[in-house]
């Protein structure tokens, strides 16, 4: 390779870093899901305030695309050096596999849109973590700005997590005690619903939520970041150390590597409260472990390394116990001790029930909860989205073959972070010398040559302007506000934290970098906090939330690189190349520019909402529902837009064109009420009520509005064992449930039963 198409590869490589890193440092400020909702809101402006929705879909597809093209920089960087890293094949094939498995799964699913965004985001985000890997075997120092980025992650999040108990949570309570009906408006929820109650109820939760909105994914993201933070710090003093000894500080000076580390010792304390903050038992259980368990190591290395593969096998089938425990206990009781470990149980046996249903290709991606509604049982607590366990949610996704893929990937890309022994070797077939050791183990304290992968002063800098720079530009898209109180608080006030934090994170003492980082301390704290993310989501689904995912993929390629050093001449380099570049522009061509497109229109029609120019709303929403023909979403809300402006023909026009795009419970009772609204159409309705029915059994309410079409059409038999139905899934919810009837509507219910008996009574 000549001179000139090293420097090239080498930019590109430097791209593909700068687009990995960019994702890596701003999704964690926006709270996005791994599923859909609706993105339009029917509430007026107030106070000259749009009411919107942030744009989830639009950032998902925009990060999956942004990552995708990361990967094709590498993969035309590796094209122009004419060899790969080929140690990694292994996890490319199965990535890949999988990738066209649960591509095939998404086409079959019920919400196709949806699904094709969830397998791009999945698909992207582990391309992504190999690239990371190979960028990181190139050059070791990588991983150093991966592990400095988690560290100022930890302390502006953390910062975000004492904010909010202090200020945020006491005045989101009496904001919304003021004015409830209001904020329900918001969000869409009706008051006095089972879904209003459980707003309330979350309203006045004063756990910490950071920047999602749900406090076990904060959780869980915090074990990383946590564990990051303790290693960099744990490697400053060592640092600092090292240079009191050689260098020793004058009387009455301030030692400046010691004083660096102490401060990355504070953030290291902030992230800790933080994580206490979630109340998450499970969260701060994993969190705790696995920073004691780095220590642990730390402390007796060389025993670790010695043993390594029987300390992986005893805790992988102490792990295995563990789940066969569970799930033996649960099979036997019917039911497991603790009401958030019987609210989990709940959600395993129905999913069973959905893996049942779909076996070889699963629900697609994110479809998971549609497919629940029919497999919940009476007393489950919720209709949730996720099962809650990281084996049942890649059954039930991408079916048994597809979840066996997916693990397989996870359990190789753990198994090769563990490799910490290899690291040497690896750099000596890379051709990289420098590196000496301490213990024969060659296990964790390794000292490595400087590296300029974050550089002088100047290149941290940069850095430091360029990722917080994407925070604040990520942060205001959330927000999609032009008030500047708005900005300045959500948008600049993160950024600027970030960069302080990351500053801090880099700053030695004496210079700003991470040459310091030597000792292996860190790929310890960090591969423990991989370990106790991976064991929280037995529990949880932090796996697939989009932020979480890309933390621990992207995080896991840069400790896996040792495993990927076998370098070996490529016959296809070009073609892959090529494939690649074609794969990004199909990707924005398919998948990106449709919901964009969509959600551009989306967005210009809640103004004319909020601002009462229905006809204005209307336009833009056929726009909305012809720019991308996969989304049933536009179509639904067009649908409501007809119907409150009095046109229940074209209700049902875009009602039925709604159910054939997607044919979920929402949609089918969406044109149940839409033919309710024409008198010739009342038959077609009752019909169409059945099938609703069918997709959620247990939804109460809706067999409730059943009911009362049936009473209406004379059918008492079948009202009757409607009411009987109702009083069963009403009488098995716990007590304390937010899902049971309200004393209105059980009244109702006797009133309905007593005019069929009277009625039975007057015939006879």
């Amino acid at each position: 390779m000549t001179g000139d198409e090293n420097r090239v590869a080498r930019l590109l490589e430097g791209a593909a870093m700068i687009c990995i890193l960019a994702v890596l440092a701003a999704r964690p400020f926006v709270a996005e899901m791994p599923f859909r909702t609706s993105q339009l809101v029917f509430a007026v402006a107030d106070n000259g305030q749009v009411p919107h929705k942030s744009p989830d879909e639009l950032l998902r597809v925009t990060f999956a695309m942004i990552l995708l093209a990361g990967v094709v920089l590498c993969t035309i960087s590796q094209a122009i050096r004419r060899k790969y890293l080929s140690g990694g094949l292994i996890p490319i094939v199965l990535i890949l596999v999988f990738s066209v498995w649960t591509f095939i799964g998404a086409i079959r699913a019920v919400d196709v849109r949806g699904a094709l965004i969830g397998w791009f985001e999945q698909t992207g985000i582990l391309l992504a973590a190999m690239a990371m890997a190979y960028l990181v075997a190139r050059r070791p120092g990588r991983a150093r700005m991966v592990v400095v980025v988690l560290v100022a992650l930890a302390g502006a999040i953390a910062t975000k997590a004492c904010a909010e108990v202090v200020w945020e949570i006491p005045q989101r309570i009496e904001s919304f005690r003021e004015n409830p009906e209001k904020q329900l408006a918001q969000v869409g929820i009706t008051p006095g619903t089972a879904q209003a109650k459980m707003f309330e109820r979350r309203i006045d939760d004063r756990a910490s939520l950071g920047y999602f909105g749900l406090s076990n994914v904060f959780a869980s993201l915090l074990i990383l970041l946590v564990s990051a933070a303790a290693g960099l710090t744990i490697e400053k003093f060592a640092s600092a150390r090292r240079s009191r000894k050689d260098a020793p500080p004058g009387k009455g000076e301030i030692h400046l590597p010691t004083l660096a580390a102490v401060i990355s010792g504070g953030l290291f304390v902030l992230s800790l409260v933080a994580l206490f903050l979630t109340r998450s038992k499970g969260g701060i259980a994993a969190g705790v472990v696995a920073v004691a368990v780095a220590m642990m190591i730390m402390y007796k290395s060389d025993f670790f390394a010695r043993h390594r593969r029987k300390l992986l096998a005893a805790c992988a089938a102490v792990m295995l116990t563990g789940i066969c425990t569970v799930a033996g206990w649960g099979i036997l009781r019917g039911s497991l001790p603790g009401l958030s470990m019987q609210i989990r149980w709940e959600y395993w046996v129905g999913s069973a029930g959905v893996i049942k249903e779909k076996p070889v290709f699963g629900t697609g991606p994110g479809g998971f909860g549609e497919a629940y509604l029919r497999h919940r049982l009476p007393e489950a607590a919720e209709s949730t989205k996720s099962p809650h366990n990281l084996i049942m949610d890649a059954a039930c996704q991408y079916g048994p073959i597809g979840a066996a893929v997916y693990l397989a990937i996870l359990v190789w890309m753990f198994v090769a972070v563990t490799g910490w022994h290899g690291q040497v070797e690896a750099e000596r077939k890379l051709g990289r010398g420098g590196f000496s050791t301490r213990t024969s183990s060659t296990s964790f304290r390794l000292t490595v040559p400087p590296d300029s992968s974050i550089g002088t002063n100047r290149q941290a800098i940069r850095w430091c302007i360029f990722l917080s720079l994407v925070v604040f530009a990520v942060r205001a898209a959330w927000m999609d506000s032009t008030d500047p109180n708005v900005l300045m608080l959500e948008a600049v006030i993160p950024a600027g934290i970030f960069a302080v934090c990351l500053l801090a994170a880099m700053w030695t003492g004496s210079a700003l970098g991470a040459d310091f980082i030597s000792d292996g301390y860190f790929r310890v704290a960090v591969v423990c906090g991989l370990a106790g993310f991976i064991l929280h989501n037995l529990v949880t689904y932090t796996l697939w939330m989009p932020a979480t995912a890309t933390v621990f993929w992207i995080t896991t390629g840069a400790m896996v690189s040792p495993a990927l050093a076998k370098a070996t001449a490529g016959k296809m380099r070009i073609p892959v190349a090529i494939l690649a570049i074609a794969g990004l522009v199909a990707a924005g061509v398919w998948l990106w520019r449709p919901v964009q497109v969509r959600t551009l229109h989306v967005h210009a029609a809640q103004e004319a909402i909020s601002h009462g120019r229905i006809a204005s709303a209307i336009e833009n929403m056929k726009l909305a529902a012809e720019a991308d023909p996969l989304d049933a979403f536009a179509p639904a809300g067009l649908a409501k837009l007809y119907a409150a402006g009095g046109r229940p023909a074209k209700a049902v026009a875009c009602a039925e064109e709604a159910w054939s795009r997607s044919p979920t419970f929402s949609n089918a009772r969406l044109l149940v009420r839409a033919l309710r609204g024409i008198p010739d159409h009342r038959d077609e309705a009752l019909e169409m009520a059945t099938k609703a029915v069918k997709l959620d059994p247990m939804n109460m309410w809706f067999r409730l509005e059943y009911a009362e079409m049936l009473l209406s059409a004379g059918k008492s038999d079948e009202v009757l064992q409607q009411i009987h139905e109702i009083r069963r899934i009403h009488h098995a919810r716990p007590t304390i449930s937010d899902l049971r009837l309200t004393s209105e509507e059980l009244k109702k219910l006797d009133v309905m039963e007593k005019r069929i008996n009277r009625r039975r009574s007057d015939d006879g």
